[in-house]
Order: C-alpha cells, then sequence, then structure tokens
C-alpha cells in the first residue's frame, strides 16, 4: 500500500500544471489500483462525498470489500461512503447465469456475488454499478432500466441517471460496437453465441436518453459520469506517451483516432460531467479535458468550467 498524488494534464507529455486546474488530488492505491475520490456534495450536512471506484470487478466483490476494509483500517481514513465499478461486474446468481456470460470457459469463475444475491453476505458499502462486456446478462436483462440486484448494491442499467447525497450519476453499460450501434434490441434467452454479445453492445437510444439531459446541466449539472468503454479520444488529454508505453498496442489505435467510445465522447462534449470514470482497458490513466476551449485556444463566453474532470482509472484483474 502506498500513498499518491496524481496530476491530471492535457497534450501528449507528462501532466502539468496550471491555474485553471484543480489542485492535485491525493488518493490511496494497492496493487490493484482502487481509487478514492472526496466528491464536493452540495448537501449542508455532508460537504463531500468519499467514493472509491474500482474499474473491472470480475466477479471478486468479496475481495474488493475486504481489501476496501484493510484499508480504511491502515489509514485510518474517513469511512467510504459509495464504492462504483466501472463494469464487467459478473452477477453471477447460480449456475445457470454462466449460460449468459460471454467469457472464454478457461476464465470462467462463479465469484463471490452469489453470496450477497442469497443474503449470505451484506455489502458492507452502497455500491453502483454499470455493465461491461463481461457479463452475466440474463440477471442485467431483468433490470434494463436499472434496479437492486442485491442489498446495498443497484445496477445503473443501460444508461440512467441517479442522486445520491446530492451528487448526480450518470451511468451507460456495455460497449461500443459500430455494426450494432443503429439496431433495436432483439435479444433474448436462450442466448446464442452471437446474442450473448450484441445484448451488451450500446444502442443509439440509450446514448440519446442521456444526451437529452444536456439541456438541464446549467440548473442541474451532472457530477459523475460512468461508463465501461473509454470516450473516444480521451488519451490525448493525459499522458499519451506513457500509456503507449504501458500498452504500446494501443499505439495504432491511437493514431488512427479509434481508441474508445465515439458515443461516450458525445455524451462527454454535451453533459460536461465534473468526473468521468470507465474502464475496460485494463490500464491505469488520469486525464484532464477543459470544456469551452476554441481552437485558439481561448475561452468563450459562455460560463464553460476551466475545470470540468473527464477520468479514466481501471482495476488489473
Amino acid at each position: 500500500m502506498k500513498d499518491a498524488v496524481m496530476e491530471s494534464g492535457r497534450g501528449r507529455g507528462p501532466p502539468n500544471q496550471n491555474n485553471n486546474t484543480r489542485p492535485p488530488i491525493k488518493f490511496s492505491i494497492d496493487k490493484d489500483t482502487t481509487v478514492i475520490e472526496e466528491i464536493p456534495s452540495p448537501s449542508p450536512d455532508r460537504p463531500s462525498v468519499r467514493v472509491a471506484v474500482e474499474g473491472c470487478c470480475h466477479g471478486e466483490l468479496e475481495a474488493i470489500y475486504a481489501r476496501l476494509q484493510r484499508l480504511e483500517r491502515e489509514k485510518e481514513s474517513p469511512p467510504i461512503d459509495l464504492l462504483i465499478c466501472c463494469g464487467d461486474f459478473q452477477s453471477l446468481r447460480n449456475l445457470a447465469d454462466f449460460h449468459s456470460l460471454a467469457v472464454p470457459h478457461k476464465f470462467r469463475a462463479m465469484g463471490s456475488f452469489y453470496k450477497y444475491y442469497s443474503g449470505e453476505l451484506v455489502a458492507p458499502y452502497l455500491t453502483l454499478f454499470v455493465g461491461g462486456n463481461h457479463e452475466a446478462s440474463q440477471p442485467l436483462q431483468e433490470l434494463f432500466y436499472g434496479g437492486w440486484v442485491a442489498p446495498n448494491i443497484y445496477y445503473m442499467g443501460a444508461s440512467s441517471v441517479v442522486n445520491f447525497c446530492g451528487i448526480r450519476i450518470g451511468g451507460v453499460s456495455g460497449i461500443y460496437k459500430n455494426h450494432d450501434y443503429r439496431r433495436g434490441r432483439a435479444e433474448k434467452p436462450p442466448f446464442d453465441n452471437s446474442s450473448m454479445r450484441s445484448i451488451y453492445h450500446v444502442r443509439n437510444l440509450e446514448v440519446y436518453r442521456m444526451l437529452c439531459l444536456s439541456n438541464s446541466i446549467q440548473s442541474t449539472p451532472l457530477d459523475i459520469m460512468i461508463s465501461h468503454d473509454w470516450p473516444q479520444g480521451i488519451e490525448q488529454h493525459g499522458d499519451t506517451q506513457g500509456l503507449i508505453r504501458r500498452k504500446p498496442y494501443f499505439q495504432r489505435e491511437i493514431q488512427q483516432n479509434c481508441l474508445g467510445s465515439p458515443p461516450n465522447n458525445e455524451m462527454l462534449r454535451a453533459l460536461k460531467p465534473k468526473w468521468w470514470f470507465a474502464a475496460h482497458l485494463h490500464v491505469k490513466f488520469r486525464a484532464q479535458l477543459v470544456h469551452g476551449k476554441t481552437e485558439q485556444g481561448s475561452m468563450p463566453n459562455s460560463g464553460a468550467s476551466l475545470s470540468q474532470k473527464a477520468q479514466v482509472t481501471d482495476l488489473v484483474p
């Protein structure tokens, strides 16, 4: 366990500081890079909310909770208010759910979610998650618009917005595939190899529902956005070369501007959340996007914030 201070920058060089960025965020990480963030809250009774963020969960829910509890004990830190999981949650309730799990057989495991579903264990933290591309799709399809999968564990559905202690949180499940993006949803059990995968592909209708929020962001801004996919092009707003050094096979996608999800980039630009958390690519990366900046680098008189953040984190499974 170690303490780290990360700073966000933009461009292809290392992160930098300027007068327009927020101060560095201090958080604790261990080998699985769980991130703890202090999110300001508008509630007078609670000035900030302590949020833990996991990347891909891969069914290891019991281990994640244990790690967070250990972190609280060892660091004597304030209690965690909310755990966010950014996909690949794998909410397997029983063996039958394996029939809707799109994971290679050698990686299939029951995980520990079933203990929370059955009531054997109770989640020690309120947990919020979106779906990824390695999910037991049957239980998530039953809660297409979101709902409680177990006591204290809430699924955001295909796309939705919730309010927690005055903090507005949006979420979109799945990953982007161009060939399915404008198709309807016809998948139903029993799933075959094709529908087991197309069911977790994002559709334009779900993105449209989120984009409708753009009309109200001035009066009720979106504080946090959660997805599995990264927004397309977000690697240009952090340490791009450092990312390529750690993941050299990303270089071609970065050069072709096809790393990440185009719809997520559209939502990022329209909704302007203060924080964006995503996973999927199994690498830790931090970025900052300044909304409203023109090509000449000046700020228009639109009231756009200089400190809106687009942040991507991940947990190595």
